[in-house]
Order: C-alpha cells, then structure tokens, then sequence
C-alpha cells in the first residue's frame, strides 16, 4: 500500500523578469494516513511553494521542472484542472497562512464555508448548517451575517475541518506557532531567560 501523500524529487521554477528563481529543488517526502509532518525555514526558502504544489495550485508563472506529488498514489501535478478541482476540499486541503487573502470581503463567511463543502453531497440547507455549527465552536454565533475578512484565522480552521479531506496542510506563519525553535530544540522564549 502507498502513503497518503508522496513528493519526489520535485523541483519548481517561477519566471521573473530579472531571470528563473528556483524555489525548490529536489524536494521529497512522504506522510502516511494521519502522520504530522512540520516544514520549518526562512522566509522565502519554499515552504509556502510546497504547500501550493501539494494541492496543485501553483501561480500561473510557477514550472514544475521535475519530480511528482502523489496522493493516494495518483500524480495530482499531470491530472487535467477538472481531476485537480474535484481532489481539493474531497481528498486534499489547505489552510493558508493569510487569512486576509484566503476569503473574499464581499461574501458572507457563511456563504464562503457553504461552498468549501461542495464535494459533501450534502445539500445547501444542510452545508450552511454544518458551517453555522463549525462556527459557532470556534466562537462565531452570526455565520449567515458574518462579512469581512478580519480575525478570520478559526474560520480556515472550520473550513478545513467541514471539507473533512483525506489530506490536510496548513501553511502557517512560525510566529503563531507557540514558540520559535532557536536551534536547540526548546522555543526561543523559553531559552532566552529572563532577559526579555
């Protein structure tokens, strides 16, 4: 049996007018069914281009060079747009790190959440309610009035759960993680002393 996600020897390239940046090369790794796995590095180092290549939503000016993402067993990257469409909410989601950008500011949260739920099979009445509930557990009462886009951090994390995929990934700023790591392991805060 092969692991729930497998990425091989992927390398991604985005055009620029000062000439190809190479934003990964060779990556691999694999997770199974339930596996966490953490991507850790500097700003600009590739985490956020993974992240969009694991659910094949690459910017129009990004070339995957080489390599392959797998899910369960099937190379998502070389499926037509429709197969890719129909995987993502169903078999694989993302949270991104940018809530700003991750919802539009002129739909209803409510709305939003009712449409991440479209591979559901459940019907409209049904998905608001699920969406109304998830909300309501993160500490939103108003789904249906619910507009904007600030704060909307616990929504993603709703959203996601509601699409209830085989494959989730959230790409996530390090500075909302509870600690940085400072290289020995330990949160930076934890590690500094007293000295803050």
């Amino acid at each position: 049996m092969s692991a729930l996600l497998e990425v091989a020897e992927l390398s991604v390239t985005y055009r620029a007018e000062g000439g190809d940046v190479n934003a990964l090369r060779g990556v691999s790794l694999m997770a199974e069914a339930g596996e966490v796995i953490g991507i850790v590095g500097e700003s600009g180092c590739g985490k956020s281009t993974l992240a969009a290549a694991l659910i094949a939503l690459l910017e129009t000016n990004a070339t995957v060079g080489t390599g392959e993402v797998r899910l369960n067993g099937r190379d998502i990257l070389s499926l037509p747009e429709a197969e890719r469409r129909k995987l993502r909410g169903h078999d694989i989601a993302m949270i991104s790190q940018d809530p700003m950008t991750a919802f539009s500011p002129v739909l209803t949260m409510g709305d939003q959440i009712v449409d991440f739920q479209q591979h559901s099979g459940l019907s409209r009445a049904a998905r608001r309610a699920r969406a109304a509930d998830m909300l309501r557990k993160v500490g939103i009462a108003d789904a249906e009035i619910v507009e904007g886009v600030e704060g909307v951090g616990a929504e993603l994390d709703a959203s996601a759960d509601l699409a209830e995929p085989g494959g989730l990934f959230k790409n996530d700023r390090a500075k909302s993680l509870p600690g940085k790591p400072d290289g020995r392991g330990q949160p930076a805060d934890a590690a500094a002393g007293d000295d803050n």
